[in-house]
């Protein structure tokens, strides 16, 4: 045994204390744990639990829905004797009690979409997060945030003690993931008014039925609702109404202004119009990611605006440098769409100041690849290539290949394959190095 070669395990620094807790009594055993002495250097500081997901299931007894994850990954059987807890409330208990766990969590994600009860105090979400000093990245799904008077069935904050409920001020974030969550207005403000400023603003939700008056239309807010220094560097949209962003868009001017990059994902909902109204509340908006286009998309835009997709108005955007288009296979053969889709794009009036036009490509059938297969699809590309050539020449072009299902990055013979067909395709432009294929 003592001939075996000394192999240092990269075990978080909580695994450390459960090892000194379990071998405290036995002495002989823990002088000779090598690994006990190794749990206090610096090397193992990578390797600490730094994310906390909490998404409580309607079988506590089985699934309590706690889970301290690091990365890498470690089991999850490494976790205290007692139970873990099943409320934010009981949840707030077990970070106050365990800081050598809470101090290095920087992801928390609460998750209520197997809750029967998806209501959530905001006092009680704040009494976690005071709790995660390194918190950067808060990611609530399946939530209902709620005016006192709309609120059913939430715990009891009362219950809570003064230490768990003090206002303290929270760190910027990093992100901030709101993905099919319920509001009202004054509880979306009410949340927003906890974080100064937000790098990443992921927004999939919409208001709750109590947020509507009786002709339907959204109840104004209070004055002086609005948080009146909230910065978003980034927004995403991905199912919200157009309507409710719109509306934020108008009452929380600060925000809006502070966005530099905007993502939407596209719905019939989203017409080039209604986009265009968006963009007109961020001046210094300086990338734009349209993802969601279909085929489909382009008789339908056309024959709602004859202008297509100019009815962007993206030349408002002053600022506007690089402009990415995600276009999506739908029920035609995809190596007629794609470029069908590429060439409709091109049709859009770009600002002076764009400087890249970005395509993310997802990945299809090898005759894809194949210009000899048939004549419509040779002029497709022979008509995209004329477009971006003649484009002005400080103007590059970016395809991304990103898989079909999962949008992401496929192999790297993929990537490869479509670089070479590519230069094939659009042979003007890459003669003039405004041609790139990522990544590399």
């Amino acid at each position: 045994m003592n001939d075996a070669p000394f192999t240092r395990l990269p075990l978080p620094l909580e695994v450390w204390y459960l090892v000194i807790e379990h071998l405290h009594s036995d002495t002989r055993s823990l002088k000779n744990c090598s690994l006990v002495c190794k749990a206090w250097r610096r090397r193992s500081q990578p390797c600490l639990f730094d994310v906390l997901s909490h998404s409580p299931r309607e079988d506590p007894v089985d699934d309590p829905g706690l889970k301290v994850t690091s990365r890498p990954a470690v089991p999850q059987d490494h976790m205290p004797e007692d139970s873990p807890p099943r409320t934010l409330h009981g949840l707030a208990s077990f970070l106050s009690a365990s800081p050598h766990i809470a101090r290095h969590v920087t992801i928390f994600i609460h998750d209520l979409s197997r809750s029967n009860s998806r209501n959530l105090s905001l006092p009680m979400l704040q009494a976690v997060l005071v709790r995660l000093p390194k918190l950067r990245n808060l990611r609530l799904k399946a939530v209902h945030f709620l005016d006192e008077r709309a609120r059913d069935g939430m715990e009891d904050e009362a219950s809570l003690s003064p230490a768990l409920t003090a206002t303290c001020p929270l760190r910027p974030l990093t992100e901030l993931h709101l993905s099919r969550c319920q509001f009202t207005v004054s509880s979306f403000y009410r949340l927003m008014r906890l974080f100064p400023s937000v790098v990443h603003l992921w927004f999939g939700a919409k208001l709750h039925h109590s947020a509507f008056d009786e002709a339907g239309a959204i109840k104004p807010s209070e004055a002086g609702l609005a948080p009146t220094g909230l910065q978003v560097n980034s927004l995403t949209i991905t199912a919200s109404r157009p309507a409710l962003v719109q509306y934020f868009m108008v009452n929380v001017p600060t925000m809006a202004k502070s966005i530099t990059w905007f993502s939407l994902y596209t719905s019939a909902r989203y017409t080039p119009a209604i986009i265009s109204s968006l963009l007109a509340h961020m001046p210094f908006l300086c990338r734009l990611d349209l993802v969601g286009y279909v085929a489909d998309d382009i008789d339908r835009i056309q024959s709602e605006d004859d202008e297509g997709l100019n009815a962007l108005r993206l030349t408002q955007c002053k600022h506007l440098k690089t402009l990415t288009f995600t276009p999506l296979a739908h029920d035609g053969p995809w190596e007629f769409e794609l470029p069908q889709l590429l060439n409709w794009f091109m049709t859009v009036d770009l600002p002076g100041s764009v400087l890249e036009l970005r395509f993310h490509v997802t990945t299809g059938p090898l005759n894809l690849y194949d210009l000899q297969s048939s004549t419509d699809i040779r002029t497709l590309w022979a008509q995209l290539d004329t477009r971006t050539a003649s484009t002005p020449a400080q103007v590059h072009f970016s395809f991304q290949a990103v898989d079909l299902a999962e949008l992401v990055i496929p192999a790297q013979a993929e990537v490869d394959m479509l670089r070479h067909f590519l230069e094939a395709a659009l042979p003007r432009v890459t003669k003039q190095g405004r041609l790139a294929v990522m990544p590399k």
